[in-house]
């Protein structure tokens, strides 16, 4: 699917927060992983792995951060599944399986949620496994297993880490703030604070 292009600098570590430098790169905004206004100028980039458990614990503060304002801010989701965890890139082709049935963000929900990831972390039938989260949201089971098996979407989550790499992500969660800093604290109102500074300078 096309996607809508964000643009998004380069970053490196100064003092604390990061910041852009060189030429920027383009990074696409794939619809139906983009929550908040879609319209909105202040974005935030989360690169994530559904095997981490930090990236679980920044969820609340995120949905926070969204809620906060509702008509100024969109979150674009960006898999980067870690080589450490080696379930993680099927947990991520089976979100964008759910995703063509129109319940990416619901299944994005199960596989972070704590008791689903202690089970399907260590599981040996991870296809079997993703297939049962996929008929607890309703999902065509047959069609869900045949684009988790025959490997379809392996190439948008091979995409999706090297927009990180090309930005020097390497861990995560990396969550990035209209291209120009990552957040270094998980807290909501540190988030808060810089996303006003970001709304006032767009509206200014």
């Amino acid at each position: 699917m096309a996607g809508v292009g964000i643009v998004i600098f380069l970053i490196t570590l100064v003092t604390g927060v990061r910041i852009a430098r060189g030429m920027p790169q383009a990074i696409e905004a794939e619809p139906w992983k983009v929550k908040g206004n879609p319209q909105a100028s202040v974005f935030i980039v989360e690169f994530s792995d559904f095997a981490c458990p930090y990236c679980d614990k920044i969820r609340p503060a995120l949905e926070e951060v969204l809620k906060a304002f509702p008509n100024d801010v969109k979150l674009v989701f960006k898999h980067f599944p870690l080589s450490i965890h080696p379930p993680a890139p099927m947990a991520a082709e089976a979100a964008e399986c759910a995703a063509d049935q129109g319940k990416f963000w619901e299944y994005h929900d199960l596989l972070f949620d704590v008791e689903n990831r202690k089970q399907w972390y260590p599981s040996k039938d991870l296809p079997g496994l993703f297939t049962q989260y996929a008929e607890k949201l309703q999902l065509n089971t047959a069609t869900f297993r045949q684009c988790l098996e025959s490997g379809a979407k392996k190439e948008i989550v091979r995409r999706n880490k090297d927009e990180g790499r090309k930005m020097f992500v390497s861990g995560t969660p990396t969550c990035l703030l209209n291209g120009r800093k990552v957040f270094t604290s998980h807290k909501p109102e540190v988030m808060k604070e810089l996303i006003r500074k970001e709304i006032e300078k767009e509206k200014s």
